[in-house]
Formats: C-alpha cells, structure tokens, sequence
C-alpha cells in the first residue's frame, strides 16, 4: 500500500519564520525612516550659540552675539553690565514662553533662543541662554514657533540662575524683523 507523502512541516515553519523576520526588518525599517523623516524636517536652522557678528552694530543697535550672554558664574559678566539700558538687536528662534499660545496667534511677548531643536532634541532652555521678548505698546506678531526672528528693542538682565529654566535676559518695547538663514553669514562670522 503505498502512503501519501507527507509535507514537511520545517519548509512551513522556515516560511513563517522568513516571513515574520521581514515584516519586523521591514517596522524597524519604517520606524528608522520616520524617526529621520521627522528629525530632519522638524529643522529649522542652525544653532546660533557660537556665532560671532562681523559688526558691532546695525542701524544704531549693538548687534548682541547668543555666546556673550553666557554666565560661568553668577555675576553679571562686564560686556553684558555695559549693554543694560542699551538698544540692541539679535536673531533667535521664537519659542513659547510663560504662556504657550497656539501657531500664528497673535501675541505680545515670546522667547527668543539660539537653537531651535527638532523633533527629537528640543531646544536646551538654560536661562543664560534665553531672553524674554516684550513688544511696544499693544503690537502684536503672530507667533510662529521655531521661526527665525530678528528682535530689536531696550536690553535688560535679569538676576537668576543660569542654569533654570527662566530667561535671565528681555528686550522691552521690541520690534520684530523679518528674517532668513542668509543673514546668518551677512552679519556673523562662524
């Protein structure tokens, strides 16, 4: 009597195996490119820390460089004592402050920082590197996250920690320019 052959049940397991391999290599694929996906396009400049301005000044305002604002300890640094009271002028990203309002909501203050993070690395906000943006007399922006901004305004510090979470800078009765990454070499060496 002859039997029927009998199928073998490793080439079905081995096919699932192979299978089930795929579609994990395949999801960590997917997760990968997503991951990068949104690293790269969250971007929304460089860093704006270590720049240093090829000027002194534009149109009357002292052209203030994100690096001199950092305190090593906790005294106000000199260049910094000799700034308070003074118009000046610099280019950060516009970030949420105290009060989070939603994109293009028109607001009166915002926070400026050298950095604006991605997706994946938010921007560091340590109070020696932040300052609060107060606009003139009832202006208002519409707030755009993220946003390369020029402000120009009355420079003042702050006392605090370095390290908090708290601007130890602001620029009261600022005024907002308009900004792109081609002033990033036009006004500052790297």
């Amino acid at each position: 009597m002859r039997t029927s052959p009998r199928r073998s049940r490793t080439a079905v397991s081995r096919k699932k195996e192979i299978s089930a391999l795929i579609c994990a290599l395949g999801s960590i694929g997917l997760f990968a490119a997503g991951t990068v996906f949104l690293n790269v396009t969250s971007i929304k400049g460089p860093d704006l820390s270590d720049l240093t301005p090829m000027m002194s000044d534009v149109d009357g305002y002292v052209l203030l460089s994100w690096s001199n604002l950092a305190r090593e300890t906790r005294p106000v640094p000199s260049s910094l004592a000799r700034l308070a009271g003074r118009r000046v002028q610099v280019l950060g990203y516009m970030m949420t402050g105290e009060h989070p309002p939603s994109n293009r909501r028109n607001v009166h203050d915002f926070a400026l920082l050298p950095d604006a993070g991605t997706a994946l690395h938010p921007a560091h906000r340590l109070g020696d590197q932040m300052i609060a943006v107060s606009l003139k007399d009832n202006q208002a922006v519409p707030f755009m996250p993220k946003t390369l901004t020029w402000v120009r305004g009355t420079f003042h510090e702050l006392d605090g920690d370095p390290s908090a979470s708290h601007p130890l800078y602001v620029i009261e009765r600022a005024e907002t320019l308009p900004a792109n990454l081609s002033d990033i070499r036009n006004y500052f060496k790297y």
